[in-house]
C-alpha cells in the first residue's frame, strides 16, 4: 500500500491558516480537483473547500448538522481520488472544526474516514483576530468566547501529536521551512515566492507585546490559554 501524507487543516478564524495552506501546496500538498468538488476558480483565494466551510459555518451559527453527509461524501472523494492520481499529499482546511460544538461532531468522521490524517492547527493571539475585524459588527467579547471553544480541541490534538503553527510568528522563511521540513512535505521555489508575497501581511500581523498585555489584562484567561498553546507549538 503507498503510503501517502494525508493533512486536516484546522483553525479558528482569522487566524493564518489560508496562507499556511497556500504554503503546504506550493510544497506539494494536492488541494484537490473537480472530481472531489474543488474549483481554483474561487475557492483558492481562502483555500477553503466550500463543503467544509458551509459544514462549518452551519454548525457553529446555527447548530446545523445537515452539511456534514457533504462532509463524508468530500472525505471520501478525496482518497479515491490520491489512489487515482497517485497523490503523494494532499489536505483540507476547515475553519470552523475546532470550536466545542463543532469539533464534536466533525472531528469523528476525519477519525473514521481520514484515519491517517495528519491535523495541523493554526493559532493565533485573539488579540489579533480582533485587531482583524476591526470595524466590523463582531464584538471583542464574541470573538474571544469562540477562540476560547477552540482551545480543549487545539490542546487535545497537539497531545495527540497535531503540529501547532503559531501565527504570524512560525510563518517566517525559517520557521516555515521548519514546519514544512518536519510535515515531511518538501521547500520548493514557489514557497519562497509565495513568503516573499505574503511578507508584508505577515509582518502587518505581528503585535507588539504593549497590545498583547493590554488584552491579557482584560482577558486573562485567553492570554493564559494563548501562552500554553504556544507552548505545545
Amino acid at each position: 500500500m503507498v503510503e501517502r501524507l494525508v493533512f486536516a487543516i484546522l483553525c479558528h478564524w482569522r487566524s493564518g491558516s489560508s496562507v499556511l495552506t497556500k504554503l503546504l501546496h506550493a510544497c506539494g500538498m494536492h488541494l484537490g480537483n473537480e472530481a472531489t468538488g474543488w474549483d481554483d476558480a474561487w475557492m483558492v483565494g481562502p483555500c477553503e473547500h466550500n463543503v467544509f466551510n458551509s459544514a462549518g459555518n452551519g454548525l457553529y451559527n446555527f447548530n446545523d448538522d445537515s452539511g456534514l453527509p457533504a462532509v463524508i461524501k468530500t472525505l471520501l472523494a478525496y482518497r479515491t481520488e490520491a489512489q487515482r492520481n497517485d497523490w503523494d499529499a494532499y489536505g483540507v482546511k476547515f475553519t470552523h472544526a475546532l470550536q466545542d460544538k463543532c469539533f464534536a461532531r466533525m472531528h469523528p468522521l476525519f477519525v473514521k474516514f481520514w484515519p491517517d490524517a495528519h491535523y495541523v492547527v493554526s493559532v493565533r493571539h485573539p488579540a489579533g483576530i480582533v485587531a482583524s475585524l476591526k470595524g466590523t459588527e463582531i464584538t471583542t467579547d464574541k470573538i474571544v468566547e469562540s477562540w476560547m471553544s477552540a482551545v480543549p480541541a487545539t490542546k487535545d490534538l497537539a497531545k495527540a501529536g497535531a503540529t501547532i503553527v503559531v501565527y504570524p510568528d512560525m510563518l517566517t522563511v525559517p520557521k516555515a521551512r521548519k514546519v514544512v521540513s518536519k510535515l515531511g512535505l518538501t521547500w520548493t521555489a514557489a514557497a519562497s515566492k509565495l513568503m516573499e508575497d505574503s511578507a508584508g501581511k505577515i509582518k502587518g500581523s505581528v503585535l507588539s507585546s504593549l497590545t498583547m498585555a493590554m488584552f491579557d489584562r482584560n482577558y486573562p484567561e485567553a492570554g493564559k490559554a494563548f501562552k500554553e498553546l504556544v507552548k505545545l507549538s
